[in-house]
């Protein structure tokens, strides 16, 4: 059994001269031996860098040090990129900021727990609270950690739902996780670049390999005025993504008193982009209730943003044109137009009123690029303008669709009978809810 992976411990530092030294100094007295310590300061303004600069040079320990100063400031999102893709080469990442305390033996715990319980995507550990002076203290995160219902992690499924209908504060703080390097690289560079890895990380552990928890105390995060969670209007927005070239052009700006929402909008929009990334790399089946809810808080989000004049826009006209005009890849309703992001692409089994009912009521994160139905009558014939295919046809197109929608009573007769007849993978199977395929608009 191996017992000695190679480890990154990956330290995030910005304008935290007054904690830099005592962070770093509990870094490097890890008593972990294969393990390179990488600090990374987002062009600070104050002594910060010079300080780890300083302690780097005086370290004489076994670790492998790498110490980076960006050329300009990257942000959270775009530094997170940048360490994990450019710098750590660990099979497992442990996370902490310029300001927190690690205890000595918290790689040591981390490592152990991680290999006990088969290397999960993400190991969460509990945590102290310190203030400015490090004394220890209740605050939010503490009692956070001693009520929330750890034990949904044992259900990957009931985990994610619970997490998109609460996602603040984020489940595990980054200062308290460790999560694998390739479970960041088999979904790639965040291309929205949200200013919250923690949440990123969490939301790819739980589409994928899962994430465990143990409640010993190994760090203690500190909170003080200028700490990311306590100023959050005095952070600064940084270049948005390429991504977002629809929703913010050239010259426009998010307005100082909505930039949370943005940020926000940024979370969301990266969690549809990895959702859809595991459902077509087979790593998750489709949830119905999971794609509803993250599509529907995409368009809410833009909507507020659009609505609040959250953006200043330089042209009504095309902010119009770009966002309030409503398209449907049904013909039979009109959605805001995310057009920054795909949404699935299904086939729906069942030409009948169920079928009918379910095209007026399915969540526009589903694009229905045909309707397959047994009965040879219907086939090559249309609803609501989307042709009706064979299963045949189907079987042929099963590689180029993310899902089937099955919008019947007979759910378990068609399911068996695309798995067995056509082969088509279990996963890709999906049942609708009753509401959907019963009730009329």
């Amino acid at each position: 059994m191996e017992t000695n992976p190679h480890v990154t411990l990956i330290m995030f530092s910005f304008n935290q001269e007054e904690f830099i030294e005592e962070s770093v100094r509990s870094a490097f007295a890890q008593d972990y031996s294969n393990l390179q310590i990488i600090i990374s300061d987002d062009t600070s303004s104050d002594e910060t860098f010079a300080i780890i600069e300083r302690l780097a040079e005086d370290y004489k320990g076994s670790h492998q040090i790498k110490i980076n100063r960006n050329e300009h400031n990257l942000g959270v999102g775009r530094h997170f990129a940048f360490i994990m893709e450019e710098l750590a080469d660990g099979e497992l990442i442990v996370a902490c900021g310029g300001d927190d305390i690690s205890h000595s033996n918290r790689v040591s715990r981390i490592v152990e727990e991680w290999l006990e319980h088969g290397k999960p995507a993400l190991v969460a550990h509990a945590l102290e609270e310190i203030n400015e002076q490090g004394e220890v203290f209740e605050g939010g995160r503490t009692i956070q950690y001693r009520y929330q219902d750890h034990s949904l992690l044992s259900n990957p499924t009931l985990a994610l739902q619970d997490y998109l209908k609460n996602q603040m504060p984020v489940r595990y703080l980054g200062a308290a996780i460790a999560y694998r390097r390739d479970t960041y690289l088999r979904f790639g560079t965040p291309l929205a670049f949200p200013d919250f890895e923690d949440h990123v990380m969490f939301f790819r552990a739980l589409l994928s390999e899962g994430a465990h928890y143990f409640p010993e105390v190994l760090v203690q995060y500190r909170r003080h005025q200028n700490s990311f969670m306590a100023a959050p209007s005095k952070r600064k927005i940084v270049k948005p993504g390429e991504i977002f070239a629809p929703l913010l052009h050239k010259g426009e700006t998010v307005r100082p008193n909505f930039v949370n929402d943005y940020r926000l909008h940024q979370l969301a929009t990266q969690q549809w982009l990895d959702l859809r990334a595991a459902i077509q790399q087979g790593l998750t089946a489709v949830d119905y209730q999971i794609v509803e809810e993250l599509w529907a808080m995409l368009i809410a989000r833009q909507k507020f943003l659009l609505g609040n004049q959250g953006i200043t826009l330089k042209s009504l006209f095309r902010r119009f044109r770009n966002f309030i005009l409503g398209t449907s890849n049904t013909n039979v309703r009109k959605r805001i137009e995310l057009n920054y992001v795909e949404p699935l692409k299904v086939v729906l089994y069942g030409a009948g009123q169920a079928g009918r009912n379910a095209l007026s009521r399915l969540s526009p994160g589903f694009q229905v690029e045909a309707i397959c139905d047994s009965n040879s009558e219907l086939h090559g014939t249309r609803v609501e303008g989307i042709q009706v295919i064979s299963p045949q046809t189907l079987k042929e197109l099963s590689e180029d669709i993310d899902s089937v929608l099955i919008s019947s009573v007979f759910y378990y007769e068609i399911k068996s009978a695309l798995m067995d007849k056509l082969g088509i993978s279990e996963d890709k199977i999906v049942r609708l809810p009753h509401k959907v395929i019963t009730l009329r608009k």
